[in-house]
């Protein structure tokens, strides 16, 4: 279920491996394995919101929302170099989108 998030996280670090300091990727990393411990736990079915149609999982929000911070810390350290490059901070960008993949995923057939 988390290969593809493994697998961007992997080549997240290999690029930029200051980034595996930084207190945002070790709340990513608290969050992911919050995440997979509701996964296993078959407990992604999420809960229903206040006024709002639909559910949300509160683990799979706070893992995409981990990974998303992970993103704008890259950026933040690729600008105390200068401008970074275009397209710097991709492989944090495909992170977070596995990350959004697995709490779709999970709520949706689990």
């Amino acid at each position: 279920m988390t290969g593809l998030l493994d697998h961007r996280e992997d080549a997240l670090v290999t690029a930029f491996p200051a980034i595996r300091e930084a207190a945002a990727f070790k709340a990513y990393r608290a969050a992911k394995h919050a995440a997979l411990a509701d996964i296993q736990a078959r407990n992604t079915r999420g809960r229903e919101v206040d006024g709002a149609t639909g559910k949300t999982w509160p683990a799979g929000d706070t893992l995409y929302h981990a990974a998303l911070t992970v993103r704008l810390r890259l950026v933040d350290m690729l600008k105390e170099h200068g401008p970074p490059p275009a397209f710097a901070d991709a492989l944090a960008g495909d992170m977070a989108l596995a990350a959004l993949h697995v709490a779709i995923h999970c709520m949706t057939y689990f």
